[in-house]
C-alpha cells in the first residue's frame, strides 16, 4: 500500500497522532479503540502500521473508519518485519505530520487523560529540544481487571542505565517533533524493542526524558502478547536463563550497532559510557572485565539487577 501524506492540523489543540502497530489483535483491539475515542483531549488521530494480519482486525479497524471517518483513522500495510520494525517505520515516517506521537498497542486500555497528561507535560518543554515521556501502568489480565501497579524505578533515567536495561513500555511513549526529526534522520535502524531504543536514543543524545509515576494506561497481559511486563518471579527467573543462554549479549549486539551508528550525535559522556561498556564486554581477564563496567558507570534500577550485571560480565554473557 502506497503511503498516504498525512497532515495534521491544529486549531487551538497541538494535533496529535497515535501510531498503532497491529497483527492479529481482533480480540482486544475494539476495547483499545474505544479507550481512545473517550480521551478528554480531542485532537488526535490514528495511524495504524499493519503486518499482515490473518483474523478480523482489518475488518474491526474499517468499521471504526466508518463510525468515525477515513480521516481520522488511517490505516497502512506494515513491512511485516516484527513488532520493533513496525513501530519505527511509524516513527521514521517523515509523510506523518503532527506536534505530538504517541505509540499505541493493539491490546491496551488507556485512561481516559492519557492524550492529556502527557500532553501537557511536552508542552512546557522547549520545543526544539527532543523530549520523551513515558509513564507507569496498570496491569490488567487478559479480561482488562486490573491486578497490580508497575513498578516505580527510583534511580536515576540516564544512558548509563538505558544502555542495559529498558524502564519504560513503549505503549506509553510520547515524543515531541524534535525527536521524530531525530528518528527520521537516522532510520533505518536494527534494534531489540522500540521503546528500550527510544530510550536509550534520548538518552544518548542528553534529550529531555520525563518518567510519569501515574499510571495511564491498563497494560493488558494475556498468552498472545509479544512482550510482557515481566513483574513475576517467573519472569525473573527467566532473564537470568535468557543471561546465561547468551540473549541478553546478543541483544547488546544489535544495541551497539545501533548506537555506534549515532555516534556522531551522543554526548560526550555517552560516548564515554560506551566505549568502557564495549569495552567491558570484551577484555580477556575476569579483573579488566570488572573494573572497565566499573569505569563506565552503568547500573540496573536495583541492587540486585546491577549484581546480575556484574555477575553477566564475569561469565561473559554481556
Amino acid at each position: 500500500m502506497k503511503n498516504e501524506h498525512v497532515q495534521l492540523e491544529a486549531d487551538n489543540a497541538p494535533a496529535v497522532a497515535i501510531l498503532m502497530g497491529t497483527y492479529n489483535g481482533g480480540k482486544y483491539i475494539a476495547e483499545q479503540l474505544d479507550s481512545i475515542c473517550r480521551q478528554t483531549f480531542k485532537n488526535w488521530k490514528i495511524i495504524i502500521s499493519d503486518d499482515g494480519s490473518i483474523d478480523n482486525t482489518l475488518d474491526i479497524i474499517r468499521d471504526y473508519q466508518k463510525k468515525t471517518g477515513s480521516d481520522r483513522i488511517i490505516l497502512k500495510q506494515g513491512p511485516s518485519t516484527g513488532f520493533a520494525d513496525n513501530f519505527m517505520a511509524l516513527a521514521s515516517d517523515s509523510d506523518i505530520k503532527a506536534d505530538y506521537y504517541f505509540f499505541s498497542d493493539q491490546d491496551d486500555i488507556w485512561l481516559p487523560d492519557k492524550l492529556e497528561r502527557a500532553v501537557n507535560c511536552l508542552k512546557v518543554t522547549n520545543a526544539n529540544k527532543p523530549s520523551l515521556y513515558g509513564s507507569s501502568t496498570l496491569l490488567g489480565d487478559e479480561h482488562g481487571v486490573i491486578y497490580e501497579k508497575s513498578h516505580i524505578y527510583l534511580f536515576p533515567k540516564n544512558f548509563r542505565n538505558a544502555i542495559v536495561q529498558c524502564v519504560v513500555g513503549g505503549n506509553s511513549l510520547a515524543f515531541n517533533q524534535a525527536f521524530k526529526n531525530i528518528i527520521e534522520q537516522i532510520s533505518p535502524v536494527k534494534v531489540v524493542s522500540h521503546d528500550w531504543w527510544m530510550y536509550q536514543l534520548i538518552t544518548a543524545i542528553d534529550g529531555y526524558f520525563y518518567y510519569d509515576e501515574e499510571p495511564t494506561l491498563i497494560y493488558r497481559q494475556h498468552p498472545q502478547a509479544v512482550v510482557g511486563a515481566n513483574t513475576s518471579m517467573v519472569s525473573r527467573i527467566n532473564r537470568v536463563s535468557m543471561v546465561l543462554k547468551g540473549r541478553f549479549k546478543n541483544w547488546n549486539d544489535i544495541n551497539i550497532l545501533a548506537l555506534d551508528r549515532i555516534r556522531h550525535l551522543m554526548s560526550t559522556e555517552a560516548v564515554e559510557t560506551l566505549h568502557y561498556f564495549k569495552l567491558a564486554r570484551t577484555a580477556k581477564s575476569f579483573k579488566d572485565r570488572v573494573r572497565l563496567l566499573n569505569i563506565s558507570g552503568v547500573f540496573r534500577q536495583s541492587r540486585q539487577g546491577t549484581v546480575s550485571l556484574f555477575i553477566a560480565v564475569i561469565i561473559q554473557k554481556i
